[in-house]
């Protein structure tokens, strides 16, 4: 879809709402049109197009791969706390897990650990500890919200977080294969924890120890009622911004005398100031006026740049009328911050052409950037750290702002040369022998000779890329290597035909094959106009063809990707495919490839630009 003028709503397929509710079993609950404000604890936020709680995992499942085969966007509820939708609503499908299949909670390891399904509210965790005189869970008692949201945020209270006392999680990958991982191997902080934007949580394992019944209640009580002198009982959606470094957000506003501070409905709360409450039939406009308000004025006052908690989604009224307004971030700090910059003017334009309203925002995250005032999307134009690694797509979603390309996970891990090859082994893609190396060396480690090729585990665009063809090479390029951040992968070296593959949409675009004049496809012939001649649509077998574009979507979907990836592959002489990485930010600018290739599957520089936005509009 192209217009830029139109409801997102209208994009979704016709009749789609028809077609899921077909293949429900009459034991889902589905409501078509649902106002979300019935939904949350805030009682804000415009209709749901269709809400649904699965009955059953199978039927989870089976709604999963609905909405990704009819590309209709889905977004999973708790129990509604830590949230502001939209007056416009939610487009797509929102689905919970209130359904008893998904809130048990059980005694599992000999009763010294709890086991609770992602729809089981995190008190009822807590009074199910007290009962079986388990201590150690007695901070989530206060807790609003079910597990599932609780683990997407790593929510806490009076200094304890879900991951202080987390074993383990069961949870669904993008493809709904179901996995288990240990805590200790998420990614997590304060308030974060970006791998469960990718990744679906079915259940948790806790650590508990015994304890007397009478003192676990105890010292729950004390909470409660420390909790209800501190905080308001009016609707809301719970802290409204995460406390900055050494220092309470609450206490920050308040010193700045705004409790009370009311737009419309609207209002900072009396008694916590970190808290806005519906007052009076506020909006969603309303509070995040408000919101706005307060970090502007702590910003100007205190230099202090508050971040949202709250998860902000949906669309505004005003939407439906009005062209999409896009923020195209370029420029950026990495190493590539030339490539980022040419990337963005050209998109910008593209965008442009479209009737697309566009603004550019070159972000620092040393220095603070603000988004402009009614973005609708966030274009990522950037390459390399703050762009490529999940850094700058986790602090979009703390926004709660939309933005084009693959999720915070995915980036953190398609950035990550050494997280890449584990996703890519464990789903048994061929890639090339490898060895992480983290100092220097004076020779080749035993089991090794030249030719290899060494490179940083985190950069793009062949930064740092050292090749290795005699042994007395080894030790200078590996120390030139190191530099760029201290941990070096070696492949062995494969010959052969370099070939990139482009996914859009979950679906292959046509092969390019790379051919630089100087028989590298380094920094400068992949930016340098003249060095490299590209063959697009590459001229393989039809076998080969297949083989290069299944390695592409295997690997787009072992890292976790959406919307959109390249992926660089080799074809050796035996007519072996081997990955080599994967760009999670393909560049945009004249000598990219994954423009190359859109144009020869019929999709104009502007049209590839605009179907990016509506992707991710979509999510």
């Amino acid at each position: 879809m192209n217009s830029t003028e139109s409801n997102p709503k209208t994009s979704l397929p016709q009749n789609w709402q028809d077609e899921l509710e077909a293949i429900l079993n009459p034991g889902t609950l589905r409501k078509r049109d649902y106002p979300m404000k019935k939904l949350t604890t805030l009682r804000i936020g415009g209709p749901a197009d269709f809400y649904v709680e699965p009955s059953s995992l199978e039927e989870l499942k089976k709604i999963r791969d609905f909405c990704k085969e009819k590309q209709i966007p889905a977004f999973l509820l708790g129990r509604g706390s830590n949230l502001l939708v939209r007056d416009g609503g939610i487009r797509g499908v929102v689905y919970s897990l209130k359904h008893p299949s998904f809130t048990q909670i059980e005694l599992i390891g000999n009763h010294i650990l709890i086991q609770a399904g992602a729809g089981a509210s995190m008190r009822s965790i807590s009074m199910f500890a007290q009962a079986n005189g388990l201590g150690g869970l007695e901070f989530m008692e206060g807790i609003p919200g079910s597990l599932g949201g609780g683990l997407r945020m790593n929510a806490g209270a009076y200094k304890s977080s879900l991951f202080d006392v987390l074993e383990s999680v069961k949870f669904l990958s993008d493809d709904n294969q179901i996995q288990e991982l240990p805590a200790k191997e998420i990614e997590h902080g304060y308030r974060s924890c970006p791998f469960f934007r990718d990744h679906l949580a079915l259940s948790a394992v806790f650590r508990v120890y015994s304890e007397e019944p009478e003192k676990i209640l105890e010292k729950m009580h004390e909470l409660r009622e420390k909790r209800l002198v501190a905080q308001t009982q009016s609707p809301s959606a719970g802290c409204a911004f995460k406390n900055p470094e050494g220092a309470s957000a609450g206490q920050i506003i308040d010193s700045l005398g705004m409790k009370g501070l009311a737009v419309n409905g609207a209002q900072i709360s009396d008694k916590h100031a970190n808290f806005l409450i519906n007052r009076n039939n506020a909006t969603a406009k309303d509070v995040l006026t408000l919101i706005q308000t307060i970090r502007d004025r702590v910003y100007a006052e205190r230099g202090i740049k508050l971040e949202t908690e709250v998860m902000i989604v949906g669309e505004d009224l005003e939407m439906e009328n009005r062209k999409i307004n896009v923020t195209v971030f370029a420029g950026g700090i990495s190493s590539e911050r030339s490539v980022s910059l040419a990337s963005g003017k050209m998109v910008v334009e593209a965008l442009r052409s479209k009737g697309y309203e566009v603004n550019v925002v070159d972000p620092d995250p040393a220095k603070g950037w603000t988004l402009p005032e009614k973005t609708d999307v966030v274009f990522l134009a950037l390459h390399g750290t703050y762009g490529e690694d999940g850094q700058v797509q986790t602090e979009l979603d703390r926004l709660g702002v939309s933005y084009t390309g693959c999720g915070a996970e995915a980036s953190r891990i398609g950035f990550d040369k050494l997280l890449t090859r584990q996703r890519c082994e464990a789903a048994g893609i061929r890639m090339p022998r490898a060895l992480v190396l983290d100092q220097p060396l004076e020779k080749m480690p035993e089991g090794w000779k030249p030719p290899v090729v060494l490179k940083p585990i985190r950069e793009g665009s062949s930064v740092g890329l050292q090749l290795v063809d005699k042994e007395e090479d080894f030790a200078p390029a590996l120390k030139a290597v190191l530099k760029f951040g201290g941990r070096v992968i070696m492949e062995e070296r494969i010959f052969g035909r370099e070939l990139a593959a482009g996914v859009l949409d979950g679906k292959p675009l046509p092969l390019v094959e790379i051919c630089p004049k100087s028989g590298v496809y380094d920094y400068t012939s992949k930016y340098t106009k003249g060095c490299t001649e590209y063959i697009c649509p590459a001229v393989v077998e039809e076998t080969i063809k297949s083989q290069a574009q299944q390695m592409a979507l295997q690997t787009f979907n072992a890292i976790g990707g959406k919307d959109y990836a390249r992926v660089d592959i080799l074809l050796d002489k035996e007519g072996r495919c081997w990955v080599l990485e994967i760009n999670t930010l393909p560049g945009m600018c004249e000598t990219s490839l994954l423009p190359k290739a859109a144009a020869a599957a019929g999709i104009s520089y502007p049209e590839l630009c605009s179907m990016m936005v509506q992707l991710a509009l979509k999510k």
